[in-house]
């Protein structure tokens, strides 16, 4: 009897060796974690045990078509391969450089077509809108600016502005294509003070340079503002 306790009590010593102790080699929580999930586990072998076959097979078809959709969803979820046209609002014409600035930027943020097109459609109906209303009024504002320094110019401003301009704009009529009178208004360049300033000096030299014997509609005697101003073609 005694052996038989002495091995008996050796046998005891040597399992409670091999068995780790689990607090040592985890944290309580992580402890907690593996023993909720073998209760689970062994709480959802029970349930299944009492299912039929036809009613396992059912929840195990249902469960991969499940698993199925999920993979399916993530990969649409993904950037493809390579992507296909975007779309443009009618009438906004596709810059291609900015797209082709935009693709590597949407495909290393692993932007699936549809939400890259989002983005697109962000820029096309706000962004783009909304820079270039900000540019118009920009550049307005430098007219504007353009203008008064014109006004307070010692040359051509103050009470001589009205007059410059009038000289100025005398030049564009009489010596000026079409073409020029068109980019004077589509850039406002008349605004600048120093092109109304080299005009209205235009229309001095020209009153003052005028030989005997005259065009009435240039201001020049003698000959027309072509020839002694070939470059332009009045």
């Amino acid at each position: 009897m005694p052996e038989e306790q002495s091995q008996t009590q050796e046998t005891t010593t040597t399992t409670e060796e091999a068995a780790p102790d689990l607090s040592t080699l985890f944290t309580p929580e992580e402890v907690t974690a593996k023993q909720e999930a073998v209760a689970a586990s062994a709480a959802e072998e029970t349930r299944r045990s009492a299912l039929t076959e036809e009613e396992r097979v059912a929840e195990d078809t249902a469960k991969a078509a499940e698993t199925a959709a999920a993979e399916e969803a993530a990969k649409n979820n993904k950037a493809p391969e390579e992507y296909a046209d975007f779309k443009m609002p009618e009438g906004m014409p596709v810059d291609e450089a900015l797209l082709n600035d935009f693709k590597p930027l949407a495909k290393e943020l692993d932007l699936p077509q549809e939400k890259a097109q989002k983005l697109i459609d962000l820029y096309a109906e706000k962004v783009a809108p909304l820079m270039q209303q900000r540019q118009v009024d920009a550049w307005n504002e430098t007219r504007k600016g353009w203008v008064e320094t014109a006004k307070l110019d010692k040359e051509i401003g103050g009470d001589k502005f009205d007059p410059a301009l009038a000289d100025a704009m005398r030049v564009v009529n009489t010596l000026g294509t079409p073409e020029l009178k068109q980019v004077f208004n589509d850039y406002g360049i008349g605004d600048n003070p120093e092109v109304v300033r080299v005009f209205a000096r235009m229309a001095k030299y020209l009153k003052e340079d005028t030989p005997p014997g005259g065009n009435a509609d240039t201001g020049l005697k003698g000959s027309t503002a072509k020839d002694i101003y070939p470059y332009m073609n009045p």
